[in-house]
């Protein structure tokens, strides 16, 4: 009985120096891979691998998100970086306008996709108010979800709408997955000057009717809005409406690419929606790519910039107040 008993101690000793050393390998593997899943590299390769026509869910330092797998820009972004497409475009934006002392209450997003401005922006200030005008109706089901998804439903009223300068009927196309997003367009002439230059495959369009954003969105007196806006080339058009006459802070996306394909003499609109701005009172201005300095913005700026830029299909947010 002793001779088993010590036998038994014996094995079980070995059992348990076995199964320390599998705890431990165990252990550093998990961190190990845990470390390699946040390399940028590593989730490149794992979201390339995921199958298209797929709905994933994203974790990211400001929300989650349900995103499609055919977005291979918004999507990808957000999934190899764990920072919301564009959220990082708005925390800077809040910081400027912290350091500018300007407070804000409301956050209209424009052209606001899946949510992830509006909702990165809730993340980064809990205590504002949000209106989100998306034309997509693709778009416009996720970021319904996605605002349930973050529980802010309270916060947000969604509207499914095109804005444009003016009520009018206009083409809606969507692209093919690698090539970005869909966008509207005047008429077919446009859209074919545009594939030109992009080489984008076009999956569908369609007619439809956009709206003034000054029909669209009413703001109270006691509200401050920032109004976000990207809405894939015609962010200078909307810049001619009558809402920027009270100067509300604007951060808007500027392709000069997108201009060129879209007026013979874009020089001249660019010129146009630059004097609006300036008699409706905005006098600075903070450009993403040159890294949100400080800067007069007065006649030429908008010229400036496009030069800065070139015409390469290169693109920045810029912020007016």
């Amino acid at each position: 009985m002793k001779n088993f008993l010590k036998k038994f101690k014996i094995i079980n000793s070995i059992f348990e120096f076995y199964i320390n050393i599998i705890e431990r390998v165990t252990f550093w593997i998990s961190k190990i891979l845990e470390k390699t899943s946040q390399l940028k590299i590593i989730r490149r390769i794992v979201f390339n691998l995921i199958p298209r026509n797929k709905k994933i869910l994203i974790e990211t330092i400001y929300g989650n998100f349900l995103m499609s797998t055919n977005d291979r820009i918004i999507t990808k972004k957000s999934y190899i970086s764990k920072v919301p497409y564009s959220g990082l475009s708005v925390k800077k934006t809040f910081d400027v306008l912290k350091k500018e002392k300007i407070v804000i209450n409301k956050f209209i997003d424009i052209g606001a996709n899946i949510g992830t401005s509006s909702i990165s922006a809730y993340h980064i200030n809990e205590n504002l108010n949000f209106l989100c005008i998306e034309g997509n109706k693709n778009n416009f089901s996720l970021l319904l979800k996605n605002v349930k998804l973050n529980d802010v439903e309270d916060k947000f009223k969604l509207l499914n709408k095109l804005v444009g300068e003016k009520k009018s009927t206009r083409l809606f196309v969507e692209f093919a997955e690698e090539k970005g997003c869909s966008r509207v367009f005047e008429d077919i002439k446009e859209l074919e000057r545009y594939q030109k230059t992009y080489k984008n495959k076009v999956i569908n369009k369609y007619e439809v009717n956009t709206e003034k954003l000054e029909d669209l969105i009413s703001v109270k007196p006691d509200e401050n809005p920032l109004l976000w806006i990207d809405i894939e080339g015609l962010d200078l058009e909307i810049l001619k409406s009558n809402v920027f006459k009270n100067r509300f802070p604007v951060c808007f996306e500027y392709n000069p690419t997108f201009y060129k394909i879209k007026y013979k003499n874009y020089k001249n609109f660019i010129s146009e929606i630059e004097n609006y701005l300036i008699n409706c009172g905005y006098q600075t201005a903070f450009v993403e790519s040159k890294s949100y300095k400080k800067q007069q913005f007065d006649h030429g700026f908008l010229t400036d910039i496009s030069k800065y830029l070139g015409e390469n299909k290169a693109s920045t947010n810029i912020l007016l107040i």
